[in-house]
């Protein structure tokens, strides 16, 4: 990272998604959340948002109960990727949260848990089995990645030769995430034109097209399950939403499907890889942990906390103006950062830089 860059072109690199320098900023990003909470732990972004990352202020901020999680754009004006993508409970608040929620809380009940937990168990010893037989391995693609697409592909009902897509999928749910972000001006996209990030439409573009592929697939699937139903979530979401007295649309089943596949596949993947590869750089902890593998539940909670797989919370938007610390939010446009950002911070937990 080049030190005499200003904050603000820090900021801009770390929330354009296709910024050409983003990925040495992602990699470790913490000496730069460092220095955002030190100089600025309220900033007013160039491509639109806020970003806050003191303990205090996102506490206070979360707890304010103030914000929403819905663009302002009227349903008729959403693009079809947005509609396909960002139609799931994440992404919405009441009442519409709440019957979404109301028609899922049935697929996750303490026996279906514990069923999927058994699985879990039985693919990842098979995983273990396997690798312990080979020279060399790939620890990310052959079990971090591997264990939970099995199991999600599974989950839904869906065949393992159909990965490529949904993990193509995914990719669109975040790029469109991080469009959410930005409340773009003339001014902005010409300084997103001068680093050579794509404008807006090109992203939605690609986005609408990888949608329109997506709705194609799971309306043949619902297809499937409509004529000979399994045990898998997909299945039996379609029974509970229509026996309810405000059913699912078919977006807002995909919308769900996918990002049950983004929180258990994508999520999932960095957290046991990064999990590992933290134990890697500790030893000391490393052996700890296996000489008493009763500390295996604490030690999974600390590598999330440590080093979690997200590490910019979802954003969350401001209905009206409001002040913010101390400034103000004429825009709209409020993004939380939560997660490792303002959980290592100095005033949160005693030694956050240490496992």
């Amino acid at each position: 990272m080049n030190t005499t860059l200003s904050l603000d072109d820090e900021v801009l690199r770390f929330l354009s998604s296709s910024h050409p320098d983003r990925a040495a900023l992602r990699r470790d990003p913490y000496p730069f959340y460092d220095r955002l909470r030190s100089r600025a732990p309220v900033i007013r972004a160039e491509l639109g948002p806020w970003l806050v990352t003191s303990y205090d202020a996102v506490n206070r901020l979360v707890r304010a109960n103030r914000w929403t999680r819905e663009s302002s754009v009227p349903e008729e004006d959403l693009s079809v990727a947005e509609r396909v993508f960002l139609r799931s409970l994440v992404f919405r608040d009441p009442p519409a949260h709440t019957r979404l929620r109301r028609i899922l809380s049935p697929l996750f009940t303490a026996s279906v848990i514990e069923r999927r937990r058994q699985r879990t168990r039985a693919i990842a010893r098979e995983l273990l089995d396997d690798l312990r037989s080979r020279d060399t391995f790939d620890f990310r693609r052959d079990f971090a990645s591997e264990l939970p697409v099995r199991l999600i592909c599974e989950f839904i009902g869906m065949p393992l030769d159909a990965r490529q897509q949904f993990e193509g999928w995914a990719h669109t749910v975040r790029d469109l995430q991080e469009l959410a972000h930005e409340t773009e001006s003339a001014e902005q996209s010409a300084r997103r034109s001068s680093i050579a990030v794509p404008a807006r439409t090109v992203v939605l573009e690609r986005a609408n097209k990888t949608a329109a592929q997506c709705l194609a697939y799971f309306e043949a699937l619902l297809k499937e399950k409509r004529a000979a139903p399994g045990e898998d979530i997909t299945s039996m979401l379609l029974a509970t939403s229509e026996s309810d007295e405000a059913p699912l649309t078919t977006e807002e089943i995909v919308a769900t499907l996918i990002i049950l596949h983004v929180g258990g596949h994508s999520t999932t993947t960095d957290a046991i890889s990064t999990g590992q590869y933290t134990l890697f750089r500790h030893p000391m902890a490393q052996n700890k942990l296996r000489a008493d593998p009763r500390l295996v539940e604490r030690a999974v909670e600390e590598m999330l906390r440590f080093d979690p797989p997200v590490t910019v919370g979802i954003p969350r938007f401001a209905p009206c103006g409001l002040r913010v610390v101390w400034g103000h939010d004429p825009a709209r446009r409020l993004r939380l950062s939560g997660a490792r950002c303002s959980e290592s911070g100095p005033r949160s937990i005693r030694r956050a830089e240490r496992v």
